[in-house]
């Protein structure tokens, strides 16, 4: 059997003039000459036209995808975006095109590369019927998914019964795994977490009240080997009011102090 098997110069939609950039961008059918119709259907290509787009020139990078329409200029055509980050092309680069035959597809596992894809209402309801837009799917790629103005990047992690499945009209099991970024934001709320609990507990056990040291009216330190900690003398009342209790018995009270007669100008003075 012959297959259908051309290169061709690969370009994004936002090259195309008919402005129908935005269809080409929502799954993965492209846009192909109007040369090539004439082509598959002298060669009974069957249906549903499925494609496999390999970069000869990045040790053999590849995917698999439908075709939208046949309105792309002679020796070009058009893929989405996403098709071409996945098969490192840029505008311009040549890729391969042959047609391939499928087997349906039974069960897909996706990632999705961050956890606010899972955070939509009903995620799964919205990634089945974005899979609308798809033929097939590759293990290995990554789809996008445009949602409410968002794009949503998923890796397919899991493809059965082959490494490569067409999705029309057949019954999918889908499944999802933990996001990419999914494990990093837990770990950084536990080490949040951690650092918070240590900078408590630290401030808790390691708080020591202040300590004075009590002086004479003239100056001189009160007991030279005693030291009051308030801490010692501190009481919380039932009506959370706190006493400070101080021990007045002081060897050096104000009626020890040495009594002496003062004289005017007389040279001398309390220190």
């Amino acid at each position: 059997m012959e297959y259908f098997n051309f290169k061709f110069n690969v370009y994004p939609p936002s090259f195309m003039e008919s402005g129908n950039g935005e269809r080409v961008e929502e799954g993965d059918k492209i846009i192909m000459p109007g040369s090539c119709l004439n082509t598959l259907a002298r060669l009974q290509v069957t249906y549903p036209m499925l494609f496999e787009l390999t970069n000869i020139t990045a040790r053999g990078r590849k995917t698999h995808c439908g075709v939208l329409e046949f309105v792309a200029p002679e020796g070009n055509i058009f893929l989405p975006y996403w098709m071409m980050q996945n098969l490192y092309l840029e505008p311009g680069d040549i890729v391969r095109i042959r047609s391939v035959t499928m087997k349906k597809g039974t069960h897909v596992t996706f990632r999705p590369q961050s956890t606010d894809f899972l955070k939509l209402q009903n995620p799964k309801v919205i990634l089945e019927k974005k899979l609308r837009c798809f033929s097939a799917l590759t293990k290995g790629d990554t789809i996008m998914l445009q949602h409410a103005d968002k794009q949503y990047c998923i890796d397919v992690i899991q493809v059965k019964p082959d490494d490569a499945i067409s999705i029309i009209e057949t019954d999918l099991n889908t499944e999802f795994v933990e996001p990419i970024d999914y494990n990093e934001k837990v770990e950084k709320k536990k080490l949040h977490e951690q650092k918070s609990e240590i900078f408590t507990k630290k401030h808790i056990n390691n708080f020591q009240p202040p300590k004075s040291v009590a002086y004479s009216l003239n100056g001189n330190v009160l007991k030279n080997d005693k030291t009051y900690d308030i801490s010692n003398n501190l009481s919380i009342s039932n009506k959370d009011t706190m006493e400070l209790n101080v021990d007045s018995s002081d060897e050096e009270s104000y009626e020890n102090i040495p009594k002496k007669k003062f004289n005017v100008f007389g040279g001398t003075g309390w220190r």
